[in-house]
C-alpha cells in the first residue's frame, strides 16, 4: 500500500526551497508560501513584504500595469489594492512567458516538499486545468472584495485563447462557455 499522506500545509518553523513554495503559491494557491516568498526575495532571508510591495509596484509600472496598485504581495484584500481584468491578462502572458511559472500553474497536482523531507500534494485551485481539453494555466482565487476570479489560458488550433473573470459567481461554468 502507498505510504500515509502527510498532513496538509507546512508546520511552523520547517523549512523550504523557493521551489517548494512557488508550487505550493501557484498549485495550491497557499498564501502563507506566497507571504515567505516576499520575506525570502531580498536575499539572504533579509527581505520584507514592504521591500517585496514597492519592487512590485515599480513592476507593474514597468509592465504598463496602470490601474493596478498593490497592497500585499497575495493579493488579499486590502484598502487600496486593486487590478483590472486588462492587466491581469497583461500579467498572465507575461508570467506564462516563464518556463517555471508556466510549467507549474499546467500541473493538476503537485508535491510540495519540506527540507526535511516531509511532503504532501495540493491540487490546482483552477478547476479548468484537466476539465477542458487544451488548458495550460493561469490561476483562480477568491476574495471576499473580488469574490470568485479565473485567469485562463487555452491552446486550440494553434492559438492561445484568454479568460480573465472577475467577480463572477460560476466562474467554472462561464470560463467553460466561453470557447
Amino acid at each position: 500500500p502507498p505510504p500515509p499522506r502527510p498532513r496538509r500545509g507546512g508546520k511552523a518553523g520547517e523549512r523550504f526551497t523557493a521551489a517548494a513554495l512557488l508550487t505550493a503559491l501557484l498549485v495550491g494557491s497557499a498564501n502563507d508560501a506566497g507571504y515567505a516568498l516576499a520575506e525570502h526575495s531580498g536575499g539572504n532571508g533579509a527581505g520584507s513584504r514592504a521591500a517585496f510591495v514597492a519592487r512590485l509596484d515599480t513592476a507593474t509600472a514597468l509592465l504598463g500595469l496602470r490601474a493596478t496598485r498593490v497592497v500585499n504581495p497575495c493579493g488579499l484584500d486590502a484598502p487600496g489594492q486593486q487590478a483590472t481584468a486588462s492587466d491581469l491578462l497583461r500579467l498572465a502572458r507575461v508570467a506564462m512567458e516563464q518556463p517555471e511559472i508556466a510549467r507549474r500553474v499546467a500541473l493538476p497536482e503537485a508535491r510540495v516538499t519540506a527540507v526535511g523531507g516531509r511532503w504532501w500534494q495540493v491540487r490546482n485551485t483552477n478547476r479548468l486545468i484537466g476539465l477542458l481539453p487544451g488548458v495550460v494555466g493561469v490561476k483562480s482565487g477568491y476574495t471576499r472584495g473580488a469574490g470568485k476570479c479565473v485567469v485562463a489560458a487555452r491552446d486550440q488550433a494553434g492559438h492561445r485563447l484568454w479568460v480573465v473573470l472577475l467577480h463572477a459567481p460560476d466562474s467554472w461554468r462561464e470560463a467553460t462557455g466561453l470557447q
